[in-house]
């Protein structure tokens, strides 16, 4: 993409989602926040349902 902005970025990572490649989207999050891109409220939509689908969300017992 010439150039990147937040819209292109989330199309991109949501079309990876919608598709099942939950890997590609992770590392497309990741390549998001090192060329400094600020994610807005729909990237952090799309995430947590990447992560649970890939079984990444560790569960924890809070302490007590």
């Amino acid at each position: 993409m010439a150039a990147r902005n937040t819209v292109s970025w989330n199309s991109m990572i949501s079309g990876y989602v919608r598709n099942g490649k939950f890997l590609e989207a992770l590392e497309f999050f990741q390549q998001m926040q090192e060329e400094k891109i600020l994610p807005s409220e729909f990237t952090m939509v799309s995430l947590p349902n990447t992560c649970a689908c890939l079984g990444a969300l560790p569960t924890r017992k809070m302490d007590s």
